[in-house]
């Protein structure tokens, strides 16, 4: 779990809050910054618990053969079964007897449709190449935190 620009506000009032609560006179505002807390943990769980119910799916679609040197479309396809968008990061895993791809992706998948996020297979070592995991990681429906999860597109490449 990694904080989203929202948990990290939350945590920033509760820390501004809490330096005011020690500077002033008042005993109201030197409880002031559990609000912000209480709000960012009580989050935080509500979220913890959405996330680990969601069960994304990710495959791969491309031609089951490839060819050494030569370029091939390639897709990765994610499945969003919830009833609301879904925001998903993750890098693009590909076998090891294939050029990397670089850099990390963001994909937005509508509520309960797939989505498609295209990329140019360039193979360079022959044999059968398994599909590792993706790494990914959900921001939660809160936008307080970026849960990790590890999809398994599956299959394998003939080079």
């Amino acid at each position: 779990m990694h904080l989203a620009w929202r948990g990290y506000l939350l945590a920033f009032l509760a820390a501004v809050l809490g330096i005011v609560g020690i500077w002033s006179d008042g005993a109201g505002s030197a409880r002031l910054w559990h609000l912000p807390l209480g709000l960012l943990l009580l989050g935080l769980a509500i979220e913890a618990l959405y996330v680990r119910k969601i069960e994304i799916g990710a495959a791969l679609a491309t031609a089951p053969r490839a060819h050494l040197g030569r370029g091939q479309p390639a897709a990765f396809v994610f499945a969003n079964p919830t009833p609301r968008p879904l925001v998903l990061e993750y890098a693009p895993a590909v076998p090891a007897g294939c050029e990397p791809l670089l850099a990390v992706r963001r994909i937005r998948a509508p509520p309960e449709a797939t989505v498609r996020d295209p990329f140019e297979l360039a193979p360079v070592r022959l044999g059968p190449q398994p599909w590792p995991a993706l790494p990914a990681r959900v921001l939660g429906p809160l936008a307080l935190a970026w849960w990790s999860r590890t999809l398994d597109p599956g299959g394998a490449l003939a080079v």
